[in-house]
């Protein structure tokens, strides 16, 4: 039998489906739910989510990490962070020789919602395949514009003639944001409805509905 190496198991670790663990004690403890997944981590805290992207391939042994902070802005301070569809899954932490220290059985969710992020606005945070992705959920008759948000750690902020939102961070990383795909609900099925990212300042973006 040929095991693995250590780079073939993290390639196959890192197509494994997104899930969301709850912190128990493995993070800070301002973090409520974590993930680590497409060799990045996100961290998410009721004020913002904290994106550590790795060093880009082939860049010199002394370079380090890149970390984005996306914080909503006009929002609710406080809203109510919580997983949705746990998973049979868990995760477990044996770091250190003192088993009172390790962390056991940590649950699994398959998504992480803001709930009352803004007034009939709700943020929910999942994984497609290896892809990261949210969705801003709005309730009639609340405003869609009304969410807006600031990535602080960015070098630059750009769309491209596609509509989609990148993220140049101070290390060279990249990140893409897809154009927002919106769409309405009603009786007769979704509705779609066209939008765009909007740049209001530097390191600031919008929606267009």
């Amino acid at each position: 039998t040929t095991l693995p190496t250590k780079e073939e198991m993290i390639t196959q670790l890192f197509k494994l489906p997104l899930y969301f663990e709850k912190n128990e004690g493995q993070t800070d403890p301002s973090v409520k739910y974590l993930t680590r997944g497409c060799g990045c981590s996100f961290f998410f805290t009721p004020q913002e989510i904290v994106m550590v992207l790795p060093r880009k391939n082939q860049a010199p042994a002394d370079s380090v990490s890149s970390v984005l902070r996306m914080q909503f802005l006009a929002a609710n301070p406080q809203p109510r962070v919580v997983g949705l569809e746990e998973a049979a899954s868990k995760s477990n932490y044996f770091l250190g020789n003192d088993p009172q220290k390790w962390q056991t059985n940590i649950s699994h969710y398959a998504k992480v919602a803001y709930q009352g992020l803004y007034s009939g606005i709700d943020a929910v945070f999942y994984g497609n395949g290896e892809q990261f992705e949210y969705d801003l959920c709005v309730a009639p008759g609340a405003d869609p514009e009304a969410a807006r948000f600031r990535v602080s750690g960015a070098e630059s902020l750009f769309t491209d003639d596609g509509g989609n939102l990148h993220i140049v961070a101070s290390e060279g990383q990249e990140m893409v944001m897809q154009k927002p795909v919106i769409f309405q609900e009603g009786s007769h099925g979704r509705t779609a409805i066209e939008g765009v990212f909007v740049l209001l300042a530097r390191n600031e973006v919008g929606f267009k509905v």
